[in-house]
């Protein structure tokens, strides 16, 4: 038990702290992607975004391959896309966080924000003690679906908050790889972007979250 304890406390710190990253790691990663031919037009040209899209070519129509910066992942992203330089951090090849965010237009009204935190440590396959602390952040009090994926394990959860009026929608999930003690937590909140006109795309948008979940892959 006091074990069990002592490993949660660590991924808490590493979670919100950042496990004492210096400001050069914070804002870094220049090793890593090629982004010579990222195409022209696309959010990722923004220069901080460039940096996780390992090729400029599709790997799907409107989709393209983000990279981590320690080598931890890869994952597609949708073109529209913008990782922010505020907020990501890592920790040698143990620790990175990334914060996005993703604006799916005029039609659909949807605005998304989203977090991957990303851990090789052990106890990350304490699934006990990391879905608390998942359920903690998201301020969850359900239980999690879960599914296997390609040799990954999913605990899926959702939500629905109103707040002032105006309903956001929580997706998010603790994903163990199974061979070993790399998991990922991934969570994105949606809204409507024009909050005077009502979003009718959430079953879009957690369609596209489950997708992006499950082609997230681990680079052993």
């Amino acid at each position: 038990m006091k074990r069990t304890i002592q490993l949660g406390l660590i991924l808490i710190v590493l979670i919100l702290g950042g496990c004492g990253m210096n400001k050069a790691e914070s804002n870094s990663g220049k090793d890593g992607s090629e982004t010579s031919d990222v195409p022209k037009g696309m959010v990722s040209d923004e220069e901080f975004t460039r940096k996780f899209v390992y090729s400029g070519k599709e790997v799907e129509e409107g989709y393209y391959l983000l990279k981590s910066q320690i080598g931890g992942f890869t994952m597609l992203f949708p073109k529209n896309i913008k990782v922010t330089q505020f907020g990501y951090g890592r920790d040698g090849k143990e620790f990175e966080k990334l914060l996005f965010s993703e604006d799916m237009g005029k039609e659909k009204n949807v605005f998304n924000n989203g977090k991957i935190i990303y851990i090789d440590k052990p106890g990350s396959e304490n699934i006990e003690v990391n879905l608390e602390i998942t359920s903690d952040h998201m301020g969850y009090d359900g239980e999690y679906s879960e599914f296997k994926h390609k040799g990954k394990t999913y605990y899926y959860g959702k939500k629905v908050k109103n707040f002032k009026g105006e309903d956001g929608y929580f997706y998010f999930a603790y994903i163990m790889n199974d061979s070993d003690n790399k998991a990922i937590t991934f969570s994105i909140t949606s809204s409507a972007k024009d909050s005077n006109k009502p979003s009718k795309a959430q079953k879009t948008v957690e369609e596209e979250v489950l997708k992006l979940m499950k082609l997230i892959e681990f680079i052993n």
